[in-house]
């Protein structure tokens, strides 16, 4: 297997150190450079050009967000995975908006850390569990979602949002199937009717419809 290569950006060392020491644990993976602040990281990926950039949404100079909409503008191609320590629904949709492949809060566990970086580098997309929480609870229950998009809302029947929350957490159909006790052939008829409602094209684009519409608000 080819090895993945990530570059970190963030501005406390001790955090590119953890991180790089416990993704180093993969054999598959190697930490090919660091970055302080998103100048930095910008200049970093023109010269490695990595497969994937692991980046905080608060670093000094420039924040992540405004690097990495830099480096897609040159570098359509490279894979992101975004970190911070907050839950904010507003960080998480700006993120989305600019193209990231991923999104994570720091407090994640190293299994979940490299469960990312391989689905994201097989081509994929993964926000964990804790993100996916943030972005869906009050949509899930029926509240906060924006007035001025009232024309632009889906409706979703209770059964259709019980499986929109499960495969923002990364269930499989299988085990959607398993936890609903329904069959998998029933929860791919729920995948395809939602993808019609919201008029999009995959199941992975069903949440980040919701996050680029503002569908979805957080406390």
């Amino acid at each position: 297997m080819t090895q993945i290569r990530i570059a970190i950006a963030d501005d406390h060392a001790t955090v590119r150190g953890g991180l790089k020491y416990a993704l180093e644990t993969d054999k598959n993976i190697v930490v090919v450079g660091e970055a302080s602040d998103g100048a930095e990281l910008i200049e970093l990926n023109r010269s490695l050009r990595p497969d994937i950039l692991i980046v905080d949404v608060n670093m000094p100079k420039m924040n992540g967000i405004n690097s990495i909409r830099e480096i897609r503008k040159e570098d359509p191609d490279v894979k992101i995975l975004m970190i911070t320590m907050h839950q904010n629904e507003s960080y998480i949709r700006d993120a989305f908006k600019i193209g990231i492949n991923g999104y994570l809060f720091k407090l994640a566990d190293i299994e979940e850390f490299l469960k990312a970086v391989h689905k994201i580098s097989e081509g994929e997309e993964y926000f964990g569990e804790k993100v996916s929480k943030t972005l869906l609870k009050k949509y899930l229950s029926g509240d906060g979602l924006d007035n001025s998009k009232e024309d632009k809302r889906v409706f979703l029947t209770e059964r259709e949002k019980e499986i929109l929350k499960l495969i923002a957490e990364g269930f499989t159909s299988n085990e959607i199937g398993d936890k609903l006790f329904l069959s998998h052939y029933t929860i791919e008829n729920h995948r395809k009717n939602m993808i019609q409602k919201f008029g999009i094209k995959n199941t992975t684009a069903l949440v980040r419809y919701a996050i680029a519409e503002g569908i979805i608000t957080s406390d």
